[in-house]
């Protein structure tokens, strides 16, 4: 199964008391969950919702324990097919083994641990930024070389609300780069996987702006009305991708002309897109910091509550219907939580 983890801005919950809280954040901000899930039960919250019942309640409070799909179902009062699928989602992490025993096959998180579990999603976020690096070096190096930067001046520092998809794949150099560009920007969520039917995502707005413009001047500042005339598109389209790309830590900006307030023009950060992927990669290290520190939190206030006596509360999720069709996980923004304890 491919692997595929969402890395966003985050703050470290280790401030935070209530594991449930802990375990909503982490879940949305790595994209287990959506933020502001709707399970489309009649479950009255999240925390009540099949997905975050099955990781936190089932998961990790039990972390030596292999679950069978049958035991799971009803446990969460749920059908096969939605145990499926949110245990495709948290095998996409990396989080969960999958075993074969007498009774059929059996799931449990890896190495019975969560924090040990986590090491294996690291390891993976620290490959597929590699096959990235790789991927992106393979593209700076086919386009043409600036003598120097012909267009100084102030320039935005880190990226607002970073975001960025991380997946593992198979990349082929030595196709076209068009293609190969595509595939880059669809597994890093800057675009949308296009569906039967729709229109030839290489004349797609977003792909062009990255091509046309970003990539084959890459040294350039281009203002929105620029991009808006040189795309023939809305001035609200071209805000939505370069936040995308703004987020994502691959744009620089700064102001230009002499109105007020200023225009704002954006290029590939550095004027060089194996550059400008340095920096994505130290961010995004820095984030899985974050990750990390979360975790350890998360796994100290579960064995707590466990050592404690912990037992699970009257309330079941609510029944998950059958042909729920799975919702696109949108790009997730990460921030300091309010109302700390």
């Amino acid at each position: 199964m491919a692997f595929e983890i969402y890395i966003v801005d985050n703050a470290p919950m280790t401030d935070i008391v209530d594991p449930e809280l802990v375990a909503l954040h982490f879940m949305e901000d790595i994209g287990y969950i959506m933020k502001h899930y709707d399970p489309k039960t009649p479950a009255e919250s999240v925390k009540k919702s099949v997905p975050y019942k099955m990781f936190l309640d089932c998961f990790l409070r039990h972390q030596d324990k292999d679950w069978r799909v049958e035991e799971l179902g009803g446990r969460l009062k749920t059908s096969i097919p939605t145990i499926y699928r949110h245990l495709a989602k948290l095998q996409a992490l990396g989080i969960l083994d999958e075993d074969d025993s007498d009774g059929g096959k059996v799931f449990h998180l890896r190495h019975y641990s969560f924090p040990l579990a986590w090491k294996i999603t690291e390891a993976n976020v620290e490959s597929a930024l590699a096959r990235y690096r790789i991927v992106v070096e393979f593209i700076q190096s086919t386009l043409k070389k600036v003598e120097k930067d012909r267009e100084p001046g102030p320039v935005s520092g880190a990226p607002k609300n970073f975001a960025l998809r991380i997946r593992s794949g198979r990349y082929e150099l030595g196709g076209e780069l068009a293609d190969l560009l595509l595939k880059l920007l669809l597994d890093m969520d800057y675009l949308a996987e296009q569906g039967p039917g729709e229109d030839d995502p290489h004349r797609n707005i977003a792909f062009r702006m990255f091509r046309e413009c970003f990539l084959d001047r890459p040294d350039r500042f281009w203002d929105v009305d620029e991009l808006k005339a040189k795309l023939d598109t809305t001035r609200p389209t071209i805000y939505r991708h370069l936040n995308r790309l703004e987020a994502m830590g691959l744009m620089e900006r700064k102001a230009v002309g002499e109105t007020i307030p200023p225009k704002r023009a954006h290029r590939i950060r550095y004027g060089n897109l194996g550059r400008a992927w340095s920096f994505v990669e130290e961010y995004a290290k820095v984030a899985m910091q974050g990750y990390r520190l979360t975790v350890d939190h998360l796994d100290g206030l579960v064995r707590k509550d466990t050592a404690e006596g912990w037992h699970e509360k009257e309330e079941e999720p609510a029944p998950e219907a059958e042909e729920e069709p799975p919702a696109k996980v949108a790009p997730l923004k990460g921030k300091a939580r309010k109302g700390r304890k």
